[in-house]
């Protein structure tokens, strides 16, 4: 029994720590090979996308950083991913401009180009486009991606020339 409460001090590792090095805000790559040089274990929790930090850089750690810690301890890291995640192109057709515009920035998506196209449907969205192409609602598209917009301008005051039909 003595022998074995002696040799468990040093299977635990008791009285030995490690600070951990802050890696939010950095690359992923470069938080990695600092943890693990450190001699940490690594597991990556989470990637959900964040739109106001860079892609593929870390959210968040913990154990905090510069908390001290047991050799051997395993870091969690929540990471922003890579590549952008898809979103559905919502319905913009048939809406005010307005109303469509807000749609786009609730969807996480940026107005385009808008154009103009006479017709009766005066301030509303009449088609919208990804890429120069007609896109339908339900599309996946990335976050982030610019939208643009065909929106009715009205009919114009033309002049129509009338036959003079008098005494046919």
């Amino acid at each position: 029994g003595f022998l074995f409460f002696q040799s468990l001090g040093w299977a635990t590792n008791h009285g030995k720590y490690l600070k951990v090095p802050s890696v939010t805000g950095k690359k992923v790559d470069a938080a990695l090979a600092l943890l693990e040089k450190e001699g940490f274990d690594v597991v990556i929790t989470d990637s959900l996308y964040n739109d106001s930090m860079p892609l593929n850089t870390v959210k968040k750690q913990l154990p905090d950083a510069d908390a001290t810690v047991k050799v051997n301890r395993t870091v969690f890291l929540n990471i922003n991913p890579a590549v952008l995640p898809f979103v559905d192109m919502p319905k913009l057709e048939g809406l005010s401009y307005r109303f469509a515009v807000d749609k786009i920035t609730k969807n996480h998506l940026v107005l385009g180009d808008t154009t103009m196209r006479a017709d009766f449907m005066k301030g509303s969205v009449l088609e919208q486009r990804y890429n120069g192409k007609k896109i339908e609602s339900g599309d996946k598209i990335r976050w982030g991606s610019s939208v643009s917009l065909v929106i009715g301008a009205g009919l114009q005051a033309q002049r129509i020339p009338v036959p003079d039909l008098v005494g046919m």
